[in-house]
């Protein structure tokens, strides 16, 4: 335990709203939609509200590009 209490310590973890700001760039209907619904998307339930890392989204949205 003591391990995944520091590494998030070293996290930042953020709420519907500000990872539609600050990482994903679009209002939070629009990331429910295109991200947050997705299976596999990251994130934590410590209570009523769901938080999320944002190295685990971070990791997420590099695993999950679609390259033409």
């Amino acid at each position: 335990m003591p391990l995944i209490k520091e590494r998030l310590e070293q996290d930042e973890l953020m709420t519907r709203e500000e990872l539609s700001k600050k990482i994903l760039r679009c209002d939070p209907d629009t990331a429910d939609k295109r991200y947050l619904s997705k299976p596999g998307f990251p994130y934590m339930q410590p209570s009523k509200r769901k938080i999320y890392s944002k190295k685990a989204v971070q990791k997420w949205i590099a695993e999950n590009q679609i390259y033409n």
